[in-house]
């Protein structure tokens, strides 16, 4: 993807930020519902937010500085 204008580089970083909120907030929703159980969802939980975080890191890497 080519980003020429900082309006570009925006749309691609907040198209890929909406899809990572909208899996954790699922994740979220989930964790409240299902209280027996709430340690082990809440672990998976903060892998999943860790594996996001990073991944959002190398997107935003590999778009603002391309190989």
């Amino acid at each position: 993807m080519k980003i020429r204008t900082k309006e570009t580089l925006l749309d691609a970083i907040d198209s890929d930020l909406a899809w990572r909120k909208k899996e954790l907030s699922f994740l979220l929703s989930n964790i409240q519902k299902t209280s027996p159980n709430y340690k082990t969802s809440l672990r998976t939980g903060i892998v999943l937010l860790y594996s996001h975080w990073e991944g959002l890191l190398k997107i935003c890497a590999s778009i603002i500085f391309p190989m």
